[in-house]
């Protein structure tokens, strides 16, 4: 019968056509169109959802080092808006900073104004899953570059890449450091400041001590302020030890001058007087002889 044999030929059909059952907006994540673009960073619109963002703090602050010496290495995530500007998705940090640092444009994956916003929250996730910040090492392996590439002074650096001379100064002191801590600065994402400051232990309080002190970062992580209350306190006390020490050696070697003067006295009483009356002259000082007691008073 006619009817019997459409059937297959509609299911056919339908089968063949899965999308046609698809609601609009609802692309797959490959279906996604994506366009790599440079904008003006005052195109760029944050997301009024997205957590604040602190541009005092130091990680910010490395951040913006980072953007300043090498751009923006990695894309941000964009959506194109009805009015023309460009809603961020992925990477307001990135473009705080290269907005800080006065870079005119930043590189960014721009999706389609019609785009499904769930595929550009899982592109966001994976990004952030494969994305590893540069760490402070990083900028100051490509500040001194520049130092040595142009023998230039530490000044001279800070003046062509734009930063303060005190951060250029403390990236590269870093390389005073122990191989280990360089290996710790290259595992640990921490700020400029703490490595400052955990360099400074180092040549303070020995290898072992920093050794020990970065072994606990997993368990209490370590700030700057932290590391330098640490590195005084520690100072003190080695001061201290220092002084009992140097007081003990004192102790020592009177005893034994003692000892000598009371020895050469017995030998020759005179003449260890008239030594002893020439030494005293030259400190301002005179012997007196002491009252001896009658015996039985």
């Amino acid at each position: 019968m006619k009817t019997e044999s459409t059937r297959p030929e509609n299911s056919k059909t339908e089968a063949s056509k899965p999308e046609a059952k698809a609601r609009p907006g609802s692309a797959a994540p490959t279906e996604r169109s994506v366009v790599r673009m440079d904008l003006a960073v005052g195109d760029l619109v944050p997301d009024p959802e997205n957590r604040a963002i602190d541009e005092t703090d130091e990680d910010f602050a490395t951040l913006t080092d980072s953007v300043r010496v090498m751009g923006v290495l990695v894309a941000l995530q964009a959506q194109r808006r009805a009015d023309g500007k460009f809603q961020i998705w992925d990477g307001e940090r990135r473009w705080r900073a290269a907005r800080r640092a006065g870079l005119p444009t930043v590189p960014c994956d721009v999706c389609a104004e019609n785009t499904n916003p769930r595929d550009l929250v899982l592109a966001g996730v994976v990004i952030n899953e494969q994305r590893r910040a540069h760490s402070c090492l990083a900028v100051a392996r490509r500040l001194r570059a520049v130092k040595n590439q142009y023998a230039e002074s530490h000044e001279q650096v800070a003046a062509r890449t734009g930063l303060p001379l005190k951060r250029v100064t403390g990236y590269l002191n870093l390389f005073n450091a122990s191989d280990r801590l360089l290996a710790f600065y290259e595992e640990e994402d921490i700020p400029l400041k703490t490595a400052v400051e955990l360099m400074r232990y180092e040549k303070a309080l020995g290898e072992v001590a920093a050794r020990r002190l970065i072994e606990r970062q997993a368990d209490e992580p370590l700030t700057a302020r932290g590391v330098e209350l640490l590195r005084k306190r520690g100072e003190l006390r080695q001061r201290e030890e220092d002084t009992s020490a140097d007081a003990s050696k004192l102790q020592t070697r009177i005893g034994k001058l003692a000892a000598r003067l009371e020895t050469e006295i017995r030998k020759d009483p005179s003449s260890a007087r008239r030594l002893l009356e020439e030494a005293a002259a030259k400190l301002g000082l005179r012997l007196v002889q002491a009252a001896v007691s009658a015996p039985g008073a």
